[in-house]
C-alpha cells in the first residue's frame, strides 16, 4: 500500500486543479485516486494506525456518476447531454446505479473516516472531538 501511494503522490494524481487532462483521463484518475484514498482509510481503521494519505494535501475530486462507456466515447453530443444529468455533486439524476456510483459512495465514506481516525488517533491531546467533527 505504501508503495501504491507513493506512486500516486509521484505521478502527481493527486493534484487535479492545474491540470489539462483530457476528460477519460481525469475520470481514469479519479476513480483510481477514490479507489486507493478509501483502502488507506480501511486498513488505517483496521489496525488502528494514522493514515498515509490526507486529503489536506490534495485537490483531486470525486468521480462522476457515469458509465464507463459515457466517459470513453468520442460522441461529445452524447457526453454533454449525460453531463447535463448530473446533479452538482456529480450524482445521476436518473438513479442510474453504475460500477463508481459505489466508488463513489465509498470515497465520500473514507472522507469521514479520515475524520474520525484523526480525532481517535489524536486521543486526549485533543479536546472537542465532536464540535471538530462536525
Amino acid at each position: 500500500m505504501g508503495d501504491c501511494i507513493t506512486s500516486l503522490y509521484a505521478e502527481g494524481i493527486h493534484c487535479e486543479e492545474n491540470s489539462d487532462e483530457p476528460f477519460f483521463l481525469r475520470e481514469a484518475r479519479r476513480r483510481n485516486y477514490s479507489s486507493i484514498y478509501r483502502s488507506d482509510k480501511t486498513l488505517a481503521t483496521f489496525y488502528g494506525r494514522p493514515p498515509m494519505m490526507s486529503s489536506r494535501y490534495s485537490d483531486r475530486k470525486q468521480p462522476l456518476d457515469l458509465d464507463e462507456e459515457i466517459i470513453i466515447t468520442a460522441d461529445a453530443e452524447l457526453l454533454n447531454e449525460t453531463l447535463s444529468r448530473l446533479d452538482s455533486n456529480g450524482w445521476d439524476t436518473n438513479g442510474d446505479i453504475w460500477a463508481v456510483s459505489w466508488t463513489k459512495v465509498r470515497g465520500h465514506i473514507s472522507q469521514f473516516k479520515e475524520k474520525f481516525l484523526e480525532q481517535s488517533l489524536a486521543g486526549k491531546r485533543d479536546g472537542d472531538v465532536a464540535a471538530k467533527l462536525q
